[in-house]
Protein backbone atom coordinates (compact mmCIF):
# COMPACT_ATOMS: atom_id res chain seq x y z
CA UNK A 1 0.00 0.00 0.00
CA UNK A 2 1.33 3.72 -0.79
CA UNK A 3 -0.08 7.10 0.81
CA UNK A 4 0.47 10.54 -0.58
CA UNK A 5 3.30 12.59 1.59
CA UNK A 6 0.90 14.25 4.68
CA UNK A 7 1.17 14.95 8.60
CA UNK A 8 -1.98 14.06 10.89
CA UNK A 9 -3.35 16.78 12.78
CA UNK A 10 -4.04 15.40 16.60
CA UNK A 11 -5.68 17.65 18.71
CA UNK A 12 -7.03 16.85 21.99
CA UNK A 13 -10.62 18.05 22.88
CA UNK A 14 -10.76 18.53 26.67
CA UNK A 15 -9.61 21.58 28.03
CA UNK A 16 -7.82 21.54 31.57
CA UNK A 17 -9.94 20.46 34.55
CA UNK A 18 -10.25 19.10 37.82
CA UNK A 19 -10.82 15.14 37.79
CA UNK A 20 -14.52 14.26 39.14
CA UNK A 21 -14.88 11.34 41.80
CA UNK A 22 -11.91 9.45 43.67
CA UNK A 23 -9.38 8.11 41.54
CA UNK A 24 -7.81 6.72 44.74
CA UNK A 25 -9.23 3.08 43.58
CA UNK A 26 -7.82 3.28 40.59
CA UNK A 27 -3.87 4.10 41.27
CA UNK A 28 -2.93 7.08 43.41
CA UNK A 29 -5.10 9.80 42.45
CA UNK A 30 -2.83 12.54 43.17
CA UNK A 31 0.11 11.22 40.95
CA UNK A 32 -2.04 10.44 37.58
CA UNK A 33 -3.74 13.13 35.31
CA UNK A 34 -5.79 11.95 31.72
CA UNK A 35 -4.45 12.62 28.52
CA UNK A 36 -8.17 12.31 26.50
CA UNK A 37 -7.92 11.96 22.00
CA UNK A 38 -9.48 12.92 19.31
CA UNK A 39 -8.73 12.61 15.81
CA UNK A 40 -10.50 13.28 12.84
CA UNK A 41 -11.05 10.49 10.86
CA UNK A 42 -12.07 11.54 7.35
CA UNK A 43 -7.69 11.92 6.48
CA UNK A 44 -7.32 8.58 8.28
CA UNK A 45 -9.68 6.45 6.35
CA UNK A 46 -8.63 8.69 2.90
CA UNK A 47 -5.25 6.93 3.73
CA UNK A 48 -6.52 3.66 3.63
CA UNK A 49 -5.70 3.40 7.71
CA UNK A 50 -7.62 1.51 9.93
CA UNK A 51 -6.00 1.38 13.66
CA UNK A 52 -4.33 4.28 15.38
CA UNK A 53 -3.21 3.77 19.01
CA UNK A 54 -1.28 5.84 21.32
CA UNK A 55 1.63 5.17 23.36
CA UNK A 56 2.87 6.49 26.85
CA UNK A 57 5.18 5.43 29.63
CA UNK A 58 4.91 1.50 28.53
CA UNK A 59 0.82 1.96 28.34
CA UNK A 60 -1.26 1.90 25.02
CA UNK A 61 -4.44 2.86 23.77
CA UNK A 62 -6.30 1.71 20.84
CA UNK A 63 -8.50 4.97 19.31
CA UNK A 64 -12.21 3.86 18.47
CA UNK A 65 -13.70 5.07 15.14
CA UNK A 66 -17.03 7.48 16.25
CA UNK A 67 -19.26 7.36 13.02
CA UNK A 68 -21.58 10.11 14.85
CA UNK A 69 -18.98 12.08 15.15
CA UNK A 70 -16.56 10.82 12.45
CA UNK A 71 -13.68 10.97 14.83
CA UNK A 72 -11.44 8.40 16.77
CA UNK A 73 -11.64 9.11 20.36
CA UNK A 74 -9.76 7.88 23.60
CA UNK A 75 -8.76 8.23 26.69
CA UNK A 76 -5.25 7.35 28.21
CA UNK A 77 -4.28 7.63 31.96
CA UNK A 78 -0.53 8.37 32.76
CA UNK A 79 1.11 8.44 35.82
CA UNK A 80 1.88 12.33 36.62
CA UNK A 81 5.15 14.00 35.61
CA UNK A 82 7.38 14.09 32.24
CA UNK A 83 5.61 11.35 29.72
CA UNK A 84 7.09 10.69 26.06
CA UNK A 85 3.82 10.32 23.75
CA UNK A 86 3.89 8.20 20.29
CA UNK A 87 1.16 7.91 18.39
CA UNK A 88 1.28 5.05 15.41
CA UNK A 89 -1.16 4.72 12.50
CA UNK A 90 -1.76 0.93 11.10
CA UNK A 91 -3.34 -0.36 7.96
CA UNK A 92 -4.29 -3.42 9.23
CA UNK A 93 -1.30 -5.11 10.25
CA UNK A 94 1.39 -2.93 8.17
CA UNK A 95 2.16 -0.08 10.30
CA UNK A 96 1.75 3.35 7.69
CA UNK A 97 2.85 6.32 9.71
CA UNK A 98 4.33 7.30 13.16
CA UNK A 99 4.75 10.31 15.36
CA UNK A 100 8.45 11.51 16.58
CA UNK A 101 8.75 11.20 20.65
CA UNK A 102 6.65 14.27 22.12
CA UNK A 103 7.58 15.04 26.17
CA UNK A 104 4.60 16.06 27.95
CA UNK A 105 4.14 17.03 31.81
CA UNK A 106 1.06 15.14 33.32
CA UNK A 107 -0.45 16.87 35.73
CA UNK A 108 -1.99 15.38 38.53
CA UNK A 109 -6.16 15.53 37.94
CA UNK A 110 -5.73 17.33 35.62
CA UNK A 111 -6.45 16.64 32.00
CA UNK A 112 -3.70 18.19 29.71
CA UNK A 113 -3.67 19.29 26.02
CA UNK A 114 -1.36 18.63 23.36
CA UNK A 115 -0.90 18.60 19.29
CA UNK A 116 1.21 15.68 17.54
CA UNK A 117 1.62 14.77 13.65
CA UNK A 118 1.75 11.63 12.20
CA UNK A 119 3.85 11.62 9.65
CA UNK A 120 3.64 8.71 6.95
CA UNK A 121 6.38 6.60 6.51
CA UNK A 122 5.77 5.09 3.28
CA UNK A 123 6.68 8.33 1.18
CA UNK A 124 10.46 6.78 0.65
CA UNK A 125 8.63 3.65 -0.42
CA UNK A 126 10.36 2.00 -3.63
CA UNK A 127 9.37 2.17 -6.93
CA UNK A 128 7.28 -1.01 -8.23
CA UNK A 129 8.72 -1.55 -11.89
CA UNK A 130 6.00 -3.41 -14.07
CA UNK A 131 7.21 -6.39 -16.85
CA UNK A 132 9.22 -4.75 -19.90
CA UNK A 133 8.73 -6.93 -23.33
CA UNK A 134 11.94 -7.76 -24.30
CA UNK A 135 11.24 -9.62 -27.30
CA UNK A 136 8.46 -12.42 -28.44
CA UNK A 137 9.78 -15.10 -30.99
CA UNK A 138 6.63 -17.01 -32.43
CA UNK A 139 6.06 -18.97 -36.27
CA UNK A 140 3.81 -17.29 -38.64
CA UNK A 141 2.54 -21.04 -39.61
CA UNK A 142 1.99 -24.47 -38.78
CA UNK A 143 0.93 -27.86 -39.32
CA UNK A 144 -2.04 -29.51 -38.36
CA UNK A 145 -0.91 -31.50 -35.07
CA UNK A 146 2.52 -30.43 -35.18
CA UNK A 147 3.59 -28.30 -32.09
CA UNK A 148 5.31 -25.02 -32.66
CA UNK A 149 7.45 -22.86 -30.35
CA UNK A 150 6.63 -20.09 -28.96
CA UNK A 151 8.98 -17.97 -26.51
CA UNK A 152 8.85 -14.90 -25.00
CA UNK A 153 11.38 -12.56 -23.13
CA UNK A 154 10.45 -10.33 -20.59
CA UNK A 155 12.65 -8.38 -18.31
CA UNK A 156 11.22 -6.98 -14.84
CA UNK A 157 13.55 -4.18 -14.08
CA UNK A 158 14.29 -5.14 -10.22
CA UNK A 159 14.54 -8.17 -10.70
CA UNK A 160 10.79 -8.81 -9.51
CA UNK A 161 9.50 -12.13 -10.14
CA UNK A 162 7.29 -12.65 -13.69
CA UNK A 163 4.29 -14.72 -14.44
CA UNK A 164 3.24 -15.86 -18.09
CA UNK A 165 -0.17 -16.89 -19.40
CA UNK A 166 -0.38 -17.87 -22.51
CA UNK A 167 -4.09 -18.58 -24.60
CA UNK A 168 -5.58 -18.57 -27.86
CA UNK A 169 -9.19 -18.14 -29.79
CA UNK A 170 -8.80 -21.67 -31.23
CA UNK A 171 -10.92 -24.06 -28.60
CA UNK A 172 -9.29 -27.36 -29.79
CA UNK A 173 -5.42 -25.90 -29.57
CA UNK A 174 -3.34 -26.80 -26.29
CA UNK A 175 -0.34 -25.36 -24.85
CA UNK A 176 2.06 -27.63 -23.11
CA UNK A 177 3.31 -25.03 -20.45
CA UNK A 178 0.48 -22.40 -20.91
CA UNK A 179 2.50 -20.43 -18.01
CA UNK A 180 6.14 -20.90 -18.75
CA UNK A 181 8.31 -17.67 -21.00
CA UNK A 182 8.42 -21.03 -23.46
CA UNK A 183 6.09 -22.92 -24.42
CA UNK A 184 4.90 -25.33 -27.45
CA UNK A 185 1.41 -25.61 -29.18
CA UNK A 186 -0.54 -27.72 -32.09
CA UNK A 187 -3.83 -27.52 -33.00
CA UNK A 188 -6.04 -30.57 -34.62
CA UNK A 189 -7.53 -29.06 -37.07
CA UNK A 190 -6.91 -26.25 -39.78
CA UNK A 191 -7.38 -22.47 -39.35
CA UNK A 192 -6.54 -19.56 -38.13
CA UNK A 193 -5.84 -18.58 -34.16
CA UNK A 194 -4.97 -15.59 -32.44
CA UNK A 195 -2.48 -16.13 -29.82
CA UNK A 196 -1.88 -14.10 -26.73
CA UNK A 197 1.00 -13.73 -24.25
CA UNK A 198 0.11 -11.99 -21.12
CA UNK A 199 3.10 -11.06 -18.54
CA UNK A 200 2.22 -9.76 -14.88
CA UNK A 201 4.99 -8.55 -12.26
CA UNK A 202 4.75 -6.46 -9.29
CA UNK A 203 0.75 -6.13 -10.15
CA UNK A 204 1.11 -4.90 -13.83
CA UNK A 205 0.40 -6.74 -16.91
CA UNK A 206 1.91 -6.30 -20.44
CA UNK A 207 0.02 -8.48 -23.53
CA UNK A 208 1.11 -9.02 -26.74
CA UNK A 209 -1.11 -11.28 -29.18
CA UNK A 210 -0.36 -12.56 -32.64
CA UNK A 211 -1.80 -14.31 -35.51
CA UNK A 212 -1.09 -18.33 -36.91
CA UNK A 213 -2.80 -19.93 -39.41
CA UNK A 214 -2.65 -23.71 -39.30
CA UNK A 215 -2.84 -25.92 -42.31
CA UNK A 216 -3.76 -29.55 -43.13
CA UNK A 217 -0.85 -31.73 -42.25
CA UNK A 218 1.32 -32.18 -45.72
CA UNK A 219 -0.84 -29.59 -47.29
CA UNK A 220 0.92 -27.64 -49.89
CA UNK A 221 -1.65 -24.41 -49.79
CA UNK A 222 -0.80 -20.97 -49.21
CA UNK A 223 -2.67 -18.73 -47.13
CA UNK A 224 -3.68 -15.15 -47.22
CA UNK A 225 -3.67 -12.44 -44.16
CA UNK A 226 -5.83 -9.42 -45.46
CA UNK A 227 -7.04 -6.51 -43.72
CA UNK A 228 -8.82 -3.89 -45.64
CA UNK A 229 -9.30 -0.16 -44.48
CA UNK A 230 -13.11 1.93 -44.87
CA UNK A 231 -11.91 4.88 -46.51
CA UNK A 232 -14.50 7.95 -46.38
CA UNK A 233 -15.13 11.57 -48.17
CA UNK A 234 -13.40 14.27 -46.27
CA UNK A 235 -14.47 16.06 -43.81
CA UNK A 236 -15.14 19.88 -44.69
CA UNK A 237 -15.92 23.26 -42.58
CA UNK A 238 -17.15 26.34 -44.93
CA UNK A 239 -17.32 29.69 -43.43
CA UNK A 240 -18.53 33.22 -44.88
CA UNK A 241 -18.96 35.56 -42.34
CA UNK A 242 -19.41 38.45 -44.73
CA UNK A 243 -23.05 36.75 -45.45
CA UNK A 244 -23.73 34.78 -42.05
CA UNK A 245 -23.09 31.55 -43.01
CA UNK A 246 -21.40 28.70 -40.72
CA UNK A 247 -21.89 25.30 -42.56
CA UNK A 248 -21.74 21.80 -41.78
CA UNK A 249 -23.09 18.78 -43.21
CA UNK A 250 -26.90 18.70 -42.11
CA UNK A 251 -27.64 22.68 -41.51
CA UNK A 252 -29.33 25.07 -43.24
CA UNK A 253 -27.37 26.21 -46.10
CA UNK A 254 -29.23 29.72 -46.71
CA UNK A 255 -27.16 32.73 -45.31
CA UNK A 256 -28.84 35.24 -43.61
CA UNK A 257 -27.11 38.51 -44.89
CA UNK A 258 -27.60 39.35 -48.51
CA UNK A 259 -24.69 41.23 -50.77
CA UNK A 260 -24.70 43.90 -53.67
CA UNK A 261 -21.21 44.45 -55.45
CA UNK A 262 -18.87 45.75 -54.81
CA UNK A 263 -19.65 44.57 -51.43
CA UNK A 264 -17.85 41.31 -50.33
CA UNK A 265 -17.54 38.15 -47.80
CA UNK A 266 -14.49 36.70 -46.60
CA UNK A 267 -14.68 32.62 -46.91
CA UNK A 268 -12.82 30.20 -44.79
CA UNK A 269 -12.82 26.09 -45.94
CA UNK A 270 -11.14 23.31 -44.18
CA UNK A 271 -10.47 20.18 -44.78
CA UNK A 272 -10.66 18.75 -41.05
CA UNK A 273 -9.79 15.21 -42.03
CA UNK A 274 -9.15 13.45 -45.49
CA UNK A 275 -11.23 9.80 -44.34
CA UNK A 276 -8.14 8.07 -44.38
CA UNK A 277 -7.09 8.75 -47.31
CA UNK A 278 -4.13 10.58 -48.63
CA UNK A 279 -4.99 14.42 -49.28
CA UNK A 280 -6.19 15.47 -52.70
CA UNK A 281 -8.09 18.63 -53.81
CA UNK A 282 -9.65 21.45 -51.91
CA UNK A 283 -11.34 23.87 -54.72
CA UNK A 284 -14.57 26.83 -54.29
CA UNK A 285 -16.78 27.70 -57.13
CA UNK A 286 -20.57 29.70 -57.58
CA UNK A 287 -23.22 29.22 -60.43
CA UNK A 288 -23.28 32.94 -61.11
CA UNK A 289 -20.40 34.44 -62.08
CA UNK A 290 -18.88 35.93 -59.18
CA UNK A 291 -15.73 36.15 -58.35
CA UNK A 292 -13.41 34.06 -55.56
CA UNK A 293 -10.22 35.17 -54.48
CA UNK A 294 -7.13 33.78 -52.53
CA UNK A 295 -5.30 34.87 -49.48
CA UNK A 296 -4.11 31.73 -48.00
CA UNK A 297 -3.70 28.64 -49.34
CA UNK A 298 -2.20 25.01 -48.63
CA UNK A 299 -3.64 21.38 -48.93
CA UNK A 300 -5.63 21.46 -46.02
CA UNK A 301 -7.41 25.17 -46.34
CA UNK A 302 -8.15 28.07 -48.74
CA UNK A 303 -9.29 31.58 -47.77
CA UNK A 304 -10.26 35.01 -49.13
CA UNK A 305 -13.01 36.87 -50.76
CA UNK A 306 -15.67 36.77 -52.42
CA UNK A 307 -17.13 39.46 -55.23
CA UNK A 308 -21.07 39.06 -55.78
CA UNK A 309 -22.16 39.41 -59.33
CA UNK A 310 -23.74 43.07 -60.48
CA UNK A 311 -26.92 41.17 -61.23
CA UNK A 312 -29.16 39.91 -58.50
CA UNK A 313 -30.45 36.61 -58.16
CA UNK A 314 -29.55 33.60 -55.73
CA UNK A 315 -26.04 32.34 -55.52
CA UNK A 316 -24.59 28.94 -54.88
CA UNK A 317 -21.20 28.84 -53.66
CA UNK A 318 -19.91 25.30 -53.07
CA UNK A 319 -16.62 24.15 -51.16
CA UNK A 320 -15.12 20.62 -52.52
CA UNK A 321 -12.63 18.43 -51.31
CA UNK A 322 -11.69 15.53 -53.09
CA UNK A 323 -9.26 12.40 -51.63
CA UNK A 324 -6.31 10.40 -53.39
CA UNK A 325 -9.02 7.71 -53.51
CA UNK A 326 -11.60 10.36 -55.81
CA UNK A 327 -14.04 10.37 -53.04
CA UNK A 328 -15.65 14.02 -52.89
CA UNK A 329 -17.11 16.20 -50.05
CA UNK A 330 -18.78 19.17 -50.99
CA UNK A 331 -20.53 21.92 -48.64
CA UNK A 332 -22.60 24.23 -50.14
CA UNK A 333 -24.79 27.76 -49.49
CA UNK A 334 -27.18 29.81 -51.15
CA UNK A 335 -26.84 33.81 -50.81
CA UNK A 336 -29.02 36.43 -52.13
CA UNK A 337 -27.57 39.40 -53.91
CA UNK A 338 -29.01 42.17 -55.04
CA UNK A 339 -28.49 44.59 -57.84
CA UNK A 340 -24.87 46.15 -57.65
CA UNK A 341 -22.12 47.76 -58.94
CA UNK A 342 -18.61 46.90 -60.66
CA UNK A 343 -16.02 47.24 -57.97
CA UNK A 344 -12.94 49.42 -59.17
CA UNK A 345 -9.20 49.69 -57.50
CA UNK A 346 -5.86 50.33 -58.58
CA UNK A 347 -3.99 47.62 -60.15
CA UNK A 348 -1.76 45.89 -57.87
CA UNK A 349 2.15 46.51 -57.27
CA UNK A 350 4.84 43.62 -57.87
CA UNK A 351 8.49 43.56 -57.21
CA UNK A 352 10.62 40.77 -57.43
CA UNK A 353 13.89 39.22 -57.63
CA UNK A 354 15.92 36.56 -59.94
CA UNK A 355 18.37 34.84 -58.20
CA UNK A 356 21.23 33.62 -57.56
CA UNK A 357 23.99 34.81 -60.26
CA UNK A 358 21.47 36.62 -62.07
CA UNK A 359 20.45 39.16 -59.47
CA UNK A 360 18.01 40.42 -61.81
CA UNK A 361 15.20 42.46 -60.45
CA UNK A 362 11.67 42.83 -61.93
CA UNK A 363 8.46 45.76 -60.96
CA UNK A 364 5.01 46.34 -62.50
CA UNK A 365 5.77 49.96 -61.69
CA UNK A 366 8.16 50.14 -65.05
CA UNK A 367 7.88 47.03 -67.13
CA UNK A 368 8.64 48.68 -70.34
CA UNK A 369 7.46 47.85 -73.97
CA UNK A 370 9.71 44.60 -73.77
CA UNK A 371 10.42 42.27 -70.95
CA UNK A 372 13.80 43.07 -68.97
CA UNK A 373 16.43 41.18 -70.20
CA UNK A 374 18.33 39.52 -67.39
CA UNK A 375 20.79 38.04 -69.30
CA UNK A 376 22.57 34.46 -69.24
CA UNK A 377 22.50 31.74 -66.84
CA UNK A 378 23.83 27.66 -66.84
CA UNK A 379 21.40 25.74 -68.37
CA UNK A 380 20.63 22.93 -66.26
CA UNK A 381 21.20 24.78 -63.19
CA UNK A 382 18.50 25.55 -60.48
CA UNK A 383 17.10 29.40 -60.25
CA UNK A 384 15.05 30.88 -57.71
CA UNK A 385 12.67 33.76 -57.48
CA UNK A 386 11.32 35.82 -54.46
CA UNK A 387 8.94 39.21 -54.09
CA UNK A 388 5.96 40.73 -52.86
CA UNK A 389 2.85 42.32 -53.61
CA UNK A 390 0.76 45.28 -52.63
CA UNK A 391 -2.76 45.23 -53.13
CA UNK A 392 -3.47 49.02 -52.54
CA UNK A 393 -7.39 49.49 -52.11
CA UNK A 394 -7.84 46.23 -54.17
CA UNK A 395 -8.88 42.58 -52.79
CA UNK A 396 -6.67 40.22 -53.72
CA UNK A 397 -7.19 37.92 -56.33
CA UNK A 398 -5.07 35.00 -57.69
CA UNK A 399 -1.05 35.31 -58.27
CA UNK A 400 0.73 33.25 -61.23
CA UNK A 401 4.00 32.76 -61.59
CA UNK A 402 4.81 31.61 -65.68
CA UNK A 403 8.41 30.22 -66.94
CA UNK A 404 7.78 29.32 -70.66
CA UNK A 405 11.31 27.00 -70.44
CA UNK A 406 9.54 25.33 -67.45
CA UNK A 407 6.28 24.50 -66.75
CA UNK A 408 6.70 23.21 -63.43
CA UNK A 409 7.26 26.58 -61.50
CA UNK A 410 6.19 26.20 -57.73
CA UNK A 411 2.58 28.94 -57.37
CA UNK A 412 2.31 30.90 -54.24
CA UNK A 413 0.26 29.70 -51.39
CA UNK A 414 -0.45 33.17 -50.29
CA UNK A 415 -1.19 36.72 -51.71
CA UNK A 416 1.38 38.66 -50.71
CA UNK A 417 4.88 36.97 -50.71
CA UNK A 418 6.22 34.04 -52.27
CA UNK A 419 9.69 32.42 -52.81
CA UNK A 420 9.98 29.24 -55.70
CA UNK A 421 12.98 27.73 -56.74
CA UNK A 422 13.08 25.38 -59.87
CA UNK A 423 15.44 23.34 -62.01
CA UNK A 424 16.09 24.40 -65.39
CA UNK A 425 16.04 22.53 -68.65
CA UNK A 426 19.80 21.12 -69.74
CA UNK A 427 19.53 22.43 -73.34
CA UNK A 428 21.26 25.16 -73.73
CA UNK A 429 20.71 28.39 -76.58
CA UNK A 430 16.86 28.73 -75.39
CA UNK A 431 15.75 32.19 -73.74
CA UNK A 432 13.21 32.27 -71.48
CA UNK A 433 10.07 34.37 -70.15
CA UNK A 434 9.99 34.54 -66.74
CA UNK A 435 6.25 36.77 -65.61
CA UNK A 436 4.71 37.79 -62.33
CA UNK A 437 1.00 38.05 -63.22
CA UNK A 438 -1.32 39.71 -60.45
CA UNK A 439 -5.18 40.16 -60.44
CA UNK A 440 -7.80 41.54 -58.18
CA UNK A 441 -10.90 41.17 -57.54
CA UNK A 442 -11.91 44.22 -59.00
CA UNK A 443 -10.64 43.35 -62.29
CA UNK A 444 -7.16 45.27 -62.10
CA UNK A 445 -4.26 43.12 -63.50
CA UNK A 446 -0.03 43.56 -63.10
CA UNK A 447 2.52 41.97 -64.63
CA UNK A 448 6.37 41.98 -64.06
CA UNK A 449 8.40 40.34 -66.96
CA UNK A 450 11.97 39.55 -67.14
CA UNK A 451 13.84 37.44 -70.37
CA UNK A 452 17.32 34.83 -69.10
CA UNK A 453 18.89 32.96 -71.66
CA UNK A 454 20.28 29.38 -71.11
CA UNK A 455 23.94 29.02 -72.45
Amino acid sequence: MRLCTYALLLSLLATACTLDGDPADDVGAIDQGITELRIDARALLDAGITQVTLQAGGLSQDLVQNPATGTYDGTLLLPSGPQSLVARAYAGTTLVGASNPTAVNVLPNQVTRIVMRILDLTSAAPPLYGPILDSLVFPATAQATAPVSFTASVLAPAGDPVTYAWSSTCADAMFSAPAAAATSWSKPTQGSCSVTMLATSNGFSISQSFSIVVFPAGSANGAIDASADFITAPSLSFALPGAGCFLFPGGNASCSATLASPNMTSYDVSVMGWGKSTPGSLTVSDNCGGQFGMSNTSPEYRTGAWLPPTTAGVCILTATAVNGDGLASTLSAAILVRTGTAGTAQPPSIYAQIYPGLNCYLSSSSPGPTPLDCGTVPAGSQLGLFGNLSWADGTPGSVTLIDTCNGGLTQPNNAYNFNSYWNLPSLSGQTCTLTVRATNLQGGVSEAAALYHLQ
